[in-house]
């Protein structure tokens, strides 16, 4: 794969601030060997940034943790063409992170999902920038795909930013309602 920028659009943007469209999101995707790297920078308006819920990362917090998605945090979600299965990685700004294995849309159905297990134990993602504020990046090791996705062929870089307790969408293409899990939506890679 070669370096790919995409601007994620924000999904229905109604009964909010007018500035909300002003918010501006980009995620640099590039592969090195069996490095995924995903960067992720939002610019967000000076008189929004204190409604905006995202915290400084820490070392501490670099661990397994479900739930993510319930506040601001950054989404990967990895496929094949043909194939149901896939992957959804989430990154919290704080450092937390969940490596997650379905078998079909959303399937298992369970909250939370199933952990990615590995040989190594359950999958994880390795921090690499982190001190910018509203930019994050880290990578994933691809050796940690289940070998029927070993040779992924569709993206879905996405963010789940919130403002004032209430969720943003943002992703390449909007599933309608928002679901970052409906395939066809995603980049062919």
């Amino acid at each position: 794969m070669q370096k790919l920028l995409t601007e994620l659009s924000l999904y229905q943007a109604d009964n909010y601030d007018k500035d909300i469209n002003n918010i501006k999101v980009n995620c640099l995707i590039s592969q090195e060997n069996l490095l995924l790297n995903l960067h992720f920078m939002i610019k967000i308006p000076k008189n929004l940034q204190q409604k905006i819920s995202w915290y400084p990362f820490s070392a501490e917090n670099v661990t397994f943790q479900d739930y993510l998605w319930e506040d601001t945090c950054l989404e990967c979600f990895l496929g094949k063409q043909g194939e149901k299965a896939y992957i959804e990685i989430n990154a919290s700004p704080t450092g937390h992170y969940a490596v997650y294995q379905f078998d079909d849309y959303r399937t298992p159905s369970s909250l939370p999902p199933t952990p990615l297990q590995t040989t190594q134990g359950q999958g994880k993602i390795e921090w690499l920038n982190h001190a910018q504020k509203y930019e994050r990046q880290f990578s994933f090791d691809l050796s940690q795909l289940p070998p029927n996705l070993a040779n992924f062929d569709l993206i879905n870089p996405c963010v789940i930013l919130y403002l004032e307790n209430k969720p943003l969408f943002y992703t390449n293409q909007h599933a309608e309602p928002a679901d970052f899990h409906q395939q066809q939506y995603w980049i062919s890679c």
